[in-house]
């Protein structure tokens, strides 16, 4: 689901009566692949006598009615995109990144980890240059830590050429990314939602080898960069019963829940 600040405009004021109002302000704050948010405050209107007191006033009644109302649309609109945060971040532009490039991949490989079996299944290779607009690290205290400790929240095409124009409040958060923008008409550039939705991602990055570790763990907000490798989905279980599963987005278009991409990388590098 995508919120667009349009659609809450009628909700910019609402009288209760002639003592109190609810002031809304909504800001816009689409989120591909990540989690939209309402800011939402409620503003008390002082009157110049004290607010009843005893039992559940008309006005009371009316506020409770609508905090509740606020708390479930922001429960409403909160969307997914693959949820400690990151301050790693860059306003950095480069213009003219071409869309990431993948094609039909069958094999694999698999590998012990932690105890784990891991079965690592190619569905896409996958080529993709791309700025690197944030970057987080996770913590080993888990597989999901092992197997992928950075996410890069990646953009390309008109996002990442319009990234030093438009403050889009990049960050990332349990594996999720997000963006921000304070109106709807700055996105309308790079188009709209939709553009921002298909030429951003987050990624999770698992290393082939020691070597391309080495690299990612080198790059920085801001980068330019390359990866290659392939787009996979992880199957790893222990022998007591313990499983992890992850699987790829394929489509860059998708937001939501399990639109991050997985990326098996076998190459990396810096181009600026």
């Amino acid at each position: 689901m995508n919120c667009r600040i349009n659609d809450y405009d009628k909700l910019i004021r609402s009288p209760l009566d002639s003592d109190y109002c609810v002031y809304l302000r909504t800001r816009l704050a689409h989120s591909p692949r990540s989690q939209a948010s309402l800011s939402a405050a409620v503003y008390r209107k002082l009157p110049n006598q004290p607010a009843p007191l005893g039992g559940l006033s008309s006005w009371t009644l009316k506020v409770t009615k609508i905090i509740i109302s606020i708390a479930m649309l922001i429960m409403i609109i909160s969307v997914s995109g693959c949820g400690s945060v990151s301050g790693n971040t860059s306003r950095k532009s480069v213009a003219g990144i071409p869309d990431p490039v993948q094609k039909e991949a069958s094999g694999g490989t698999s590998f012990e980890l932690d105890g784990f079996d891991v079965k690592v299944d190619y569905q896409y290779s996958y080529d993709i240059s791309a700025l690197v607009v944030s970057t987080h690290d996770y913590s080993d205290h888990d597989i999901g830590g092992k197997l992928a400790p950075r996410d890069f929240a990646l953009a390309w095409g008109p996002v990442a050429e319009y990234n030093d124009r438009i403050d889009f409040h990049w960050r990332q958060s349990n594996r999720w990314y997000y963006w921000q923008t304070n109106t709807y008409d700055e996105i309308n550039v790079v188009g709209g939602v939709d553009g921002v939705t298909c030429h951003s991602a987050n990624n999770h990055l698992i290393a082939a080898d020691d070597k391309v570790k080495k690299i990612i763990k080198s790059i920085d907000a801001g980068d330019y960069i390359r990866l290659k490798g392939y787009l996979v989905n992880i199957n790893a279980s222990k022998s007591d019963g313990t499983n992890f599963w992850w699987n790829s987005s394929t489509e860059r278009s998708d937001s939501g829940d399990g639109s991050c991409e997985v990326i098996y990388v076998t190459e990396a590098e810096i181009l600026q």
